[in-house]
């Protein structure tokens, strides 16, 4: 696969989350899903 499918591939994957969800990448390249704390749930 080439860089230019592996980034389609990322991106896609990114715009299908949930809300208030992000991708953690840790020091082995591992990638998990965490869960956002809302601005509401802040204060």
């Amino acid at each position: 696969m080439d860089d230019k499918q592996e980034q389609e591939r990322l991106m896609k994957y990114i715009r299908e989350l949930e809300k208030h969800t992000s991708l953690y990448i840790d020091g082995k390249k591992s990638i998990r899903n965490i869960k956002d704390k809302a601005f509401w749930e802040l204060v």
